[in-house]
């Protein structure tokens, strides 16, 4: 069975129902993720790289739950709220990277010394745009906060 085919011999008040069932587990279930998030994410602009790679999962499990489940929603309301996740976690994928980066580069610095000078400017290139991201960031994520679940 594919597709719609589980409801076609249901009746309107069955499907109803049945599409009101599958709407509140959907709440339910990205209220959880979304309340994960914001735990995970206290502090956002101070968090180490750690912390914020776990966000950044959390981030990640609740835009793909929003995505699935998103024909249950107004597409005027689930919109926003998707758009909003998406660039957050864009932004924290690129702070993973920078992080990754950063550790490539300082290992590579120490085993090939003739590389070390490049590695290190490299590095400080690297942090210098992070820090200064971290502003852009705080904003993303009290956009983020302030966004209402699709309902």
């Amino acid at each position: 069975m594919g597709g719609t085919a589980w409801r076609d011999g249901a009746s309107e008040t069955q499907r109803a129902t049945l599409a009101g069932l599958a709407k509140g587990f959907a709440l339910m279930t990205l209220h959880k993720r979304q309340r994960r998030l914001h735990k995970r994410g206290r502090g956002m602009a101070k968090l180490d790289e750690q912390q914020r790679h776990r966000a950044r999962i959390a981030a990640k499990k609740l835009r793909y739950a929003t995505e699935f489940f998103e024909s249950l929603f107004p597409a005027n309301k689930v919109r926003p709220y998707r758009e909003q996740l998406s660039h957050l976690q864009d932004d924290l994928g690129w702070r993973n990277d920078m992080a990754v980066a950063e550790s490539l580069l300082c290992r590579l610095g120490a085993e090939q010394q003739h590389l070390a000078i490049a590695c290190a400017y490299a590095r400080g290139n690297i942090a210098r745009r992070v820090s200064a991201d971290r502003v852009a960031l705080r904003r993303l994520w009290k956009r983020f906060k302030t966004a209402s679940l699709p309902a």
